[in-house]
């Protein structure tokens, strides 16, 4: 597998038209400049006072939406299937509509009825949009979809919700004094007493409604058990907290969202289709991975699909915390029967999570290093495919999507942790063909490492985000920020693209005809190799 640290390797680019290529080189040049990629949101809010957005809109179309979109409807997206099918490659179709909650905070109160309307409104259509994603998805058998938990509700209940959930989890470790993830009734009680300020003998009353077992040491599964929203009596805990608390707003938010939710996963496990809950702002994620904890127990069930498992969720390995929560889910699913499916990256929010907890005064959530990232990424991976190894040698049998109750999503770029992963597979024994183990890289990133994953027998999905051009500049943005930080790195794609427009290739080329079929003047073509490759931002906006 050494061959994805290739630059010779033109199986990706060799089919690729010369406009394409070019385009690839801006794009990825353009994203190298990090200080403009991080004033891209002011560029475009400067270009909308000075009525210039049709511009700047025509400007990403051609550009970035081109690159890394696969459309503005999922419609359009089949193409771009098609010609991943024909290579084997399969489709994480993404509409990517991401709630904007700051913008939706200033304009007007976000606990008035309008507001509530206004996002509840936005979430029915946004599910309607889903459940066509789904039903597009599904003429590819065994494709995913990618999903945003705040795009279908009011994230600010998730916000809320969030909150309270990661104050109890501090208490839980507050409390867990020997740091062996076990505390005793008595801990718990006390929890009580300090997060909703009542009296020893109400707490002991609650305890009582609470139906909790009498035993005497509790652990974190146990103890987020015992916290569930899904929990009427727990509910009235939530709701009536002195600080941060869900009102009965955020309770019927909740309960509209679960609607939505189980909705599209009754259609998605009758398609056939894969839903990854993606990971989102650090502020929503508690909440999210509650939720998604919920849909695996329910439409994870071992056997209960003939499909496998179809939900996925998503860990952001640059959370310093992401370790944690990973095992914690594991265990979880072991406990209750069901089959975990993770998606492991390395995060995309970074410089927004790194603002706000400066602005916040919290500690930085994020990793100290890129090097701790990598390793905490490689470490997480290391320790899913071991426990798959565990399971095949304890089931005597080849893992199968069918029977094996864990399925891993490597989603990256770094071509260090393919490599790894790859190795650590075939020492381990865990078959490319499997089933059980997916690849996972970004349309219009890293498409070397993609075709040479599937040429060496192993699963490869393309994440293929859509929608109107204004709803997903957020997204772009963030891929922008994202290639920036990658291109910075070791990296080998503009090698790759710079190879195949190469001088060397122009001169194998004896037939005019070849250039020709390529969309191009041989002389204009040639002439621009010739140029110097110093100017080489410049000859592609001219061009």
């Amino acid at each position: 597998m050494d061959e994805l640290a290739s630059t010779d390797d033109r199986i990706a680019v060799q089919d690729k038209k010369v406009s394409e290529l070019v385009r690839s080189l801006l794009v990825y040049k353009l994203c190298s400049f990090q200080s403009l990629v991080n004033f891209a949101p002011n560029l475009i809010e400067l270009a909308k006072r000075l009525h210039l957005s049709w511009f700047a809109y025509w400007t990403i179309k051609k550009t970035f939406f081109a690159q890394f979109c696969g459309g503005q409807t999922a419609e359009e997206c089949i193409e771009t299937m098609n010609r991943l099918k024909s290579e084997g490659i399969g489709c994480i179709l993404d509409y990517s509509v991401e709630a904007d909650v700051e913008n939706s905070k200033g304009s007007s109160d976000p606990e008035s009825d309008e507001f509530r309307k206004c996002f509840n409104e936005k979430a029915d259509y946004v599910t309607d949009m889903m459940l066509k994603c789904i039903d597009t998805a599904a003429t590819h058998p065994n494709s995913f979809i990618a999903l945003k938990i705040t795009g279908i509700t009011n994230p600010l209940m998730l916000e809320r919700l969030s909150t309270i959930l990661v104050t109890l989890y501090n208490q839980f470790r507050r409390h867990d004094n020997d740091k062996d993830g076990i505390i005793s009734r008595s801990d718990l009680l006390n929890i009580i007493k300090e997060v909703s300020g009542i009296s020893d003998k109400a707490a002991e009353k609650l305890l009582d409604e609470f139906h909790i077992p009498n035993v005497q040491t509790i652990d974190m599964v146990q103890f987020q058990d015992i916290f569930s929203i899904d929990s009427p009596k727990m509910r009235h805990f939530f709701s009536s907290l002195p600080n941060e608390r869900l009102t009965s707003y955020d309770i019927a938010d909740y309960d509209k969202l679960m609607a939505r939710l189980d909705r599209l996963f009754t259609v998605a496990r009758k398609s056939n289709v894969r839903v990854m809950v993606d990971a989102e702002q650090l502020r929503f994620q508690p909440a999210i991975d509650s939720i998604a904890m919920r849909l695996s127990c329910e439409y994870n069930k071992m056997h209960g699909s003939p499909y496998g498992p179809i939900v996925f969720n998503t860990y952001q390995m640059y959370l310093k915390d992401a370790r944690e929560r990973l095992e914690l889910h594991y265990e979880i699913s072991q406990r209750q029967g069901f089959a975990f499916a993770g998606k492991l990256v390395r995060g995309a929010y970074m410089t927004s999570e790194r603002e706000r907890a400066k602005a916040l005064g919290y500690d930085d959530p994020i990793q100290d290093t890129i090097e701790s990232t990598h390793d905490a990424y490689n470490s997480a991976v290391e320790f899913l495919i071991r426990k798959q190894s565990e399971i095949q040698m304890t089931m005597g049998a080849k893992l199968g999507l069918r029977n094996s109750p864990l399925l891993l999503m490597i989603a990256s770029h770094n071509v260090d942790s393919m490599i790894k992963a790859c190795k650590l597979m075939e020492e381990l024994n865990v078959s490319s063909d499997s089933g059980v183990i997916f690849f996972g890289q970004l349309f219009g990133m890293r498409d070397h490492v993609s075709f040479t994953l599937k040429r060496h027998g192993y699963e490869v999905y393309k994440y293929v985000p859509y929608g109107k051009l204004e709803e997903v500049i957020p997204y772009l943005i963030r891929r922008a920020q994202e290639n920036s930080s990658v291109l910075n790195a070791t990296d080998n794609e503009q090698s790759i693209l710079w190879n195949e427009l190469g001088t060397s290739r122009v001169k194998r080329k004896k037939s005019h005809g070849v250039l020709k079929n390529r969309g191009i003047d041989p002389i204009q073509y040639i002439s621009l190799m010739e140029i110097n490759r110093d100017l080489e931002l410049i000859i592609v906006v001219i061009i």
